[in-house]
Formats: C-alpha cells, sequence, structure tokens
C-alpha cells in the first residue's frame, strides 16, 4: 500500500525544522523506522512530512562528565556502540544494541523511538530508570521534560504540538551506581520486540542500596517506573534473596495488556523474572 500524498521539506537548520513543525498536519521523519511503515498502513496521514536529516550536528553523541546528550538523528547503532553512552548509561547502550534488526539499528534513531513512545519499545524504560530528560525545542524556546513525565499512554506523550525532540540527555554513572536492560523478546532473549522487559539502575553504599530504579517495558500501555519495586529494594543488601523479594508483587496495580505474543497472565508471570534479572545486573555493575 503507497501512503497518502504529502508535502515534503528538508531544512538546513534547527530553526527552520522547528517553523516548519509549526504548521497545521506536520509530521516529523528521523530515522523513519517506525514512521514509513505507518504512512505506507495509512495510520498516519500527514499534511506535511519535516525531514531532519540535513541539520548539521544532530547526530552527536556527548558529554560533559556529567551527562550524556544524544542528538536526534543518532542512530540505535550509532548509541549502542559510543563508548560515552556504554560507560556511562549502560542500560540504554543494552538497549539500542537490542532493537530490531540490523537495518533497523542502523536507520532508526533513539529520539525518535522515545518520540514515538510506542508501549513496545526497548530504549523508553532505560530512559526512565536513569532518569533521562527530553530535550524539546518549540517557537516558544527550548525545554526539557524529565522521561517520567514525558510518555504518557501507547503512542502518547507530552510534548505538544510544534514541538521538536532534538536530544536525550542521560545523567553519566558515578562510582557505585550501575544500570542494565534486560528483555524476554518474541523470538527469545535477543532483538525484536520484548514480550517484557525491564532497566534497572542501582546505586551501592558500603552498607548496601541507597538508591534505585527500574522501569517495566512491552508489558504494559506504556514504559513504566516500578516504584514499589525500588522502595522494597533500597536499605536491603542487595542481595540474591532480597532482589526476589522487592519484585514479589512488581506487577501489582499495573495494568498488563495480553496480545498474540503472550497473554495477560504469562506476561505478568515474566515482569518480576525480567526485573529481578536487570535489577541483578545492574548491581553487579554497581560493585564492579
Amino acid at each position: 500500500m503507497y501512503p497518502r500524498a504529502f508535502d515534503y521539506t528538508a531544512p538546513e537548520t534547527l530553526g527552520a525544522v522547528v517553523e516548519a513543525a509549526a504548521r497545521p498536519g506536520a509530521r516529523l521523519l528521523a530515522g523513519g523506522a517506525s514512521l514509513v511503515p505507518m504512512l505506507k498502513l495509512r495510520l498516519v496521514a500527514p499534511e506535511l512530512l519535516v525531514d531532519l536529516r540535513r541539520v548539521p550536528g544532530l547526530d552527536e553523541i556527548t558529554t560533559d562528565g556529567a551527562t550524556v546528550r544524544i542528538g536526534a538523528m543518532a542512530t540505535h547503532a550509532a548509541v549502542a556502540a559510543a563508548a560515552p553512552v556504554r560507560e556511562g548509561a549502560a542500560a540504554l547502550a543494552a538497549a539500542a544494541a537490542l532493537v530490531g534488526d540490523v537495518a533497523v539499528r542502523y536507520q532508526g534513531t533513539v529520539c525518535g523511538a522515545l518520540a514515538h513512545a510506542d508501549s513496545v519499545a526497548d530504549e523508553p524504560g532505560p530512559a526512565l530508570a536513569l532518569a533521562a530528560r527530553l530535550v524539546v525545542r518549540s517557537a516558544a524556546g527550548e525545554r526539557t521534560i524529565p522521561a517520567e513525565e514525558f510518555f504518557v499512554d501507547a503512542f502518547t506523550t507530552s510534548a505538544e504540538p510544534g514541538d521538536v525532540v532534538t536530544a536525550v540527555e542521560v545523567p553519566v554513572a558515578r562510582p557505585g551506581q550501575g544500570s542494565a536492560y534486560h528483555k524476554i523478546g518474541r523470538r527469545g532473549p535477543g532483538a525484536d520486540y520484548p514480550v517484557a522487559g525491564a532497566a534497572a539502575w542501582v546505586e551501592m553504599g558500603d552498607a548496601g542500596v541507597t538508591g534505585a530504579r527500574v522501569a517495566l517495558t512491552g508489558a504494559s500501555t506504556k514504559a513504566t517506573l516500578l516504584a514499589a519495586v525500588a522502595e522494597a529494594l533500597v536499605g536491603t543488601d542487595g542481595s540474591d534473596a532480597a532482589i526476589e523479594s522487592a519484585v514479589a508483587g512488581a506487577a501489582d496495580g499495573v495494568p498488563i495488556l495480553g496480545d498474540v505474543h503472550g497473554s495477560e497472565d504469562y506476561k505478568r508471570y515474566l515482569v518480576p523474572i525480567v526485573a529481578a534479572r536487570a535489577l541483578r545486573m545492574a548491581r553487579d555493575a554497581a560493585r564492579a
């Protein structure tokens, strides 16, 4: 099937992108790994497609030692391979390495995936666990939106019409902190969409766990922080037994959606499993 007719523009400055994005019916194109199939299926029908690829610098991945900044056109493959991300935001690098297949990872972008907000995407979970911030530009100026406030529902974010996500910023892990991502995919533990996945960030002190965040993806309507799990883990010694106890009710109060890849009961069964595995990996990284 072919998409409905639309106008196309590829501005060469961010200011021109923002101006074009403010036009009624405009839709932004970054990597296009998700948008192009939706266009072909006529699930979306924009009046104008605004391509970001000609804006210089949007593919950069930089760090100032405290924050890793990932530009809007940085691909999954580039993020997975970037030393600042692997060393400072390991959960996001791990998730980026598991997105789709090789073609998708070299075409699609991390910021595009976050802005798309698919409930079964890999990277929104790490964005939540790592306390990432989305950098958004509009005609009114630039602002940042915490990931916890950004994801509203499936394919729905708190971004407003005319907003352009220009980057995602992630705090760099300090000594004693570690993060990880683990998923059970539709074809096993490797690539493809997660049936259930979890990202975890853990901070270890001399007496045990001093901080934790864990986020679920793939099994609910959106990427979701499992606050009760983190609260149950903080203050413990971080042992395997403590983690198993903390995740025992991980799916409680979380809307779990069954589909052709797993029933609600099956996904509810998987949630504590993937959460525990991600937490153990993050704990071990924090201790390293």
